[in-house]
């Protein structure tokens, strides 16, 4: 583990602050996402850790975020098929337990984080229990894809979350339906500004040309090409 929110905390303060467990999906550790961002390989606009979780050490938080463990092939294919049967990444979380168990309040990215955990919390039955805010991006959306054996474990895991939530207002909608027990809230996506570029003119290509990347499931090409489509000064 990683410990962020010690900067700048005084060793009172050290005592008395709510510890936080950041659960990130592998390959997004502290370790390998700080030593990416220092030597200028991750691509884009980025924080020195994974998310901007660890901002939260600014208002008295001791922050700790998910490690990646090392793995040969036979390990790594044994993470990946325990994943693919289940929708979620039981072994990495298996592999933090003990900073999960740790913490005050386990926080997660994705479903495939948050459903390992509370995976993890319902075999170990750790007491005291860590806290969870369980955040949700797909697993709405391929909710009636999934095999009804794992549409049973999403909602008896999820049921167990403490906070749900979610990124877009009409997962919202399905999580209340599904979940109604469960208090959710949707939480809007932000992005890293405090280095603006003023802008400027530069040159550019006759037709300007543009590329667009991802594989996010979510990215409505359509509408992307349908808005360029009579645009004789672009190529996309």
């Amino acid at each position: 583990m990683t410990a962020i929110g010690e900067i700048g905390l005084s060793e009172g303060n050290k005592a008395k602050a709510i510890k936080a467990f950041v659960h990130l999906n592998y390959n997004f550790g502290a370790r390998n996402w700080n030593k990416n961002y220092e030597n200028g390989t991750l691509l884009g606009i980025n924080d020195p850790f994974a998310y901007g979780y660890h901002r939260a050490a600014d208002f008295g938080f001791h922050v700790n975020y998910s490690e990646d463990k090392p793995e040969n092939k036979i390990e790594k294919l044994f993470r990946l098929m325990i994943r693919y049967f289940l929708k979620f990444d039981f072994v990495h979380a298996w592999r933090n337990r003990k900073g999960i168990f740790d913490a005050d309040v386990v926080w997660t990215h994705t479903e495939s984080q948050c459903l390992a955990v509370l995976l993890l919390f319902w075999l170990s039955r750790p007491n005291p229990r860590p806290k969870l805010i369980a955040q949700t991006v797909w697993v709405f959306d391929r909710w009636w894809k999934f095999w009804a054996p794992n549409r049973w474990l999403c909602t008896k895991l999820l049921a167990q979350a403490d906070l749900l939530t979610v990124l877009s207002p009409e997962n919202l909608k399905v999580a209340r339906q599904l979940l109604p027990q469960v208090r959710s809230e949707l939480v809007l996506y932000g992005a890293r500004a405090e280095e603006k570029i003023p802008p400027r003119l530069e040159a550019f290509h006759n037709p300007i040309r543009i590329i667009s990347l991802g594989n996010d499931e979510h990215r409505d090409w359509a509408t992307l090409i349908e808005a360029v489509r009579n645009w004789e000064a672009c190529e996309l």
